[in-house]
């Protein structure tokens, strides 16, 4: 038998069909283009093949996940009227980090979102590093950045200085959580919004907000993640809820938050007017 005859009596094996390349991409397209909102087909392709593709395709009655990895750069998902996202754009640009990470508009709420920007939870904002893992939510990202320029001395490494940063970071996070809640119930149908929470969550900004005059007395010209975040919890009052006049309540926080808000960090992550 010849050699011939040998690979011509070898059983055929049927390969599994496998999507073409512009297969996969337009899947991709269809399914998760949507989730970049307002970004321009080629402002998207760039996105694509800058960080990498990742499709799933259903193959016969097999479901296959296709991830084509691409020369991977940091991309921080983002909307740009999210305060917790505000918090680590700030950080960005405090700490020089702003030329290794891009930052990426995304819908959190768009279909396939959560797999997209990395997060289970569907939420900005959300860190994907160069290895291709995610980070979230501000906190943990911040607090990564900050990992990576000890000098910023961000976060301080230790003593009382570590504990009142962080004890800072809490309450205007706080403050953040009780505003955006109070937001999202003025946008339920009136016989559906509770009153009493909407007290409570009003009674804890009050609360936090004559906690943070105290806090601010005296701390000179600091600005440190616990600042960061009083600054953006303090914006995000001013963006949302201006009918909480804050300012004309603690003229102490009110000046302090005025100086904070010149600094260039703050003015370039400023959510968009209107």
């Amino acid at each position: 038998m010849t050699r011939g005859d040998q690979i011509a009596s070898k059983p055929s094996i049927k390969a599994s069909p496998r999507p073409c390349f512009e297969t996969k991409l337009l899947i991709y397209m269809r399914s998760s283009r949507r989730i970049f909102l307002g970004l321009s087909i080629p402002t998207f392709l760039n996105y694509c093949f800058s960080g990498g593709i990742c499709v799933s395709v259903l193959s016969g009655s097999r479901h296959s996940d296709i991830t084509l990895r691409m020369d991977y750069g940091m991309k921080l998902f983002f909307s740009p009227t999210s305060p917790y996202a505000r918090k680590v754009r700030i950080v960005l640009r405090e700490t020089g980090q702003l030329e290794t990470v891009e930052e990426t508009p995304a819908n959190a709420l768009a279909e396939g979102a959560a797999d997209m920007i990395g997060n289970p939870l569907s939420k900005v904002p959300s860190l994907l590093r160069d290895d291709g893992s995610t980070l979230f939510d501000s906190p943990v990202i911040c607090e990564w950045l900050a990992a990576q320029a000890p000098d910023c001395e961000l976060i301080p490494a230790d003593g009382e200085a570590r504990w009142s940063c962080l004890r800072r970071q809490a309450l205007g996070d706080g403050v953040l959580d009780a505003a955006f809640s109070s937001v999202m119930e003025t946008k339920r149908a009136d016989a559906e919004q509770s009153a009493h929470w909407m007290t409570r969550w009003r009674n804890a900004i009050l609360r936090s907000v004559a906690e943070m005059e105290k806090d601010v007395a005296g701390a000179g010209d600091r600005f440190d993640l616990g600042d960061i975040t009083y600054a953006c919890a303090l914006g995000y009052l001013n963006f949302r809820l201006s009918d909480i006049d804050w300012a004309a309540m603690y003229p102490g926080l009110a000046d302090w938050y005025q100086a904070r808000a010149a600094r260039s960090s703050m003015v370039e992550t400023q959510p968009p007017v209107g």
